[in-house]
């Protein structure tokens, strides 16, 4: 079985992972080394960043994040580390000559922080920039704070937390052009609130979620298909759907996003049928993940895939 990349990993130069002076110390290096065991022939360090604060409610902190958080439940991010980072990519690299290693970030809210992030990094220099939506403004208002999904649950209705999500999306691809490719469109699913709402149901946001893939094939960047969570089949259905019509404008076809060369083997990015085929092993509804699979390996698209194994064992 063809595997393809990870492209969105997490070390320990990431917020969420505890930082390079946590128990998370060694992580790229053991992700390095479990993605060898398992037959992954690339991997891509997207580590948070991340420039604007956000209210958060102390219930949905992670413990290495409390001091981060002022009086007032603002947390500001540490900035990354980028020279730390970048020496820890080039040394796996020299360290791993089999595995290809891509650097890169995870950049939240790039629509609005884009002026900050070009002070600290050359985005231009990284292998691979993931444009990501965490947070959404908690009012109209100019400069308004912003909050995560799993806090504005308990402030708004569910379906409007899902409703200003699509929309906050709309905007950052509409507002910035410095990723490629676009993170866990399905965040605030994560969070759902099923206890008291029941299971979410796609189908109820699906013309929007139509909407937002449209723009972003519109703009020739890729859709990721998350995995670190449950897979939701809709997802590369709809996006295949979306981006076969597009693509049939020579103007708006879709870009393939091949690895750059930086190791020593020579791969290509798989087609998304071998994708969609790694990835429909590990569904628990066979006959969707069948349906879904046929679909993509007839559209022929390519489209960002990430695999959990890599971190599951860690």
């Amino acid at each position: 079985m063809l595997l393809t990349g990870d492209g969105h990993v997490h070390s320990e130069w990431s917020r969420d992972t505890g930082g390079p002076r946590s128990a998370a110390a060694g992580r790229m290096e053991a992700m390095c080394r479990r993605a060898l065991k398992i037959g992954l022939p690339a991997l891509a360090f997207t580590d948070h960043l991340d420039l604007t604060g956000w209210v958060i409610d102390p219930e949905d902190l992670l413990d290495h994040l409390r001091p981060l958080v002022g009086d007032n439940g603002l947390l500001i991010p540490e900035p990354l580390d980028l020279a730390g980072y970048l020496e820890s990519v080039e040394r796996c690299r020299r360290q791993f000559p089999e595995l290809r290693i891509l650097s890169g970030v995870e950049f939240g809210q790039p629509h609005i922080d884009a002026d900050k992030a070009r002070q600290l990094v050359d985005l231009s220099a990284l292998d691979r920039v993931n444009g990501s939506l965490h947070t959404l403004p908690v009012s109209d208002e100019s400069g308004a704070l912003r909050s995560e999904p799993i806090t504005l649950y308990r402030q708004w209705p569910a379906e409007r937390v899902i409703w200003e999500y699509l929309a906050e999306v709309r905007r950052m691809i509409a507002g910035s052009d410095v990723y490629e490719v676009l993170s866990h469109i399905d965040y605030p699913v994560r969070y759902w609130p099923t206890g008291q709402e029941g299971p979410f149901n796609p189908r109820v946001f699906e013309d929007v979620f139509r909407q937002v893939m449209g723009d972003l094939a519109g703009s020739g960047r890729a859709l990721e298909l998350n995995v670190g969570g449950p897979l939701r089949p809709w997802i590369p259905q709809w996006w295949s759907e979306k981006a076969a019509v597009r693509s049939r404008s020579p103007a708006m076809r879709i870009r393939r996003m091949p690895w750059p060369a930086t190791s020593t083997r020579q791969w290509q990015w798989p087609s998304t049928s071998a994708s969609a085929k790694a990835v429909s092993r590990r569904t628990s509804g066979p006959a969707d993940s069948a349906r879904w699979t046929v679909r993509l390996r007839r559209r022929g698209f390519v489209f960002w895939l990430t695999d959990s194994r890599a971190r599951a064992s860690l």
